[in-house]
């Protein structure tokens, strides 16, 4: 019987996860990318990447920081 994928990845993570330091290095990239953003008004490439970094960021965010945030607002 063949593993599912799902269960070979489970199997890899690690057993404790720290969201709180991953949360925290989340926020200072997306603080970088927002400064970036800000600093490229001359620099279309610039500005394009850095909205596409912050997109990305959000994306972590959704992934990990709501969770983080949710679980401190129930503690």
């Amino acid at each position: 019987m063949r593993e599912e994928p799902i269960e070979k990845e489970r199997k890899r993570m690690p057993r404790e996860i720290d969201m709180e330091a991953m949360n925290a290095k989340i926020m200072v990239i997306k603080a970088a990318a927002r400064e970036l953003h800000r600093m490229a008004d001359a620099f279309p490439a610039m500005a394009r990447n850095s909205a596409r970094l912050l997109s990305s960021t959000k994306m972590l965010e959704i992934n990990l920081s709501d969770i983080v945030d949710l679980e401190s607002e129930q503690h």
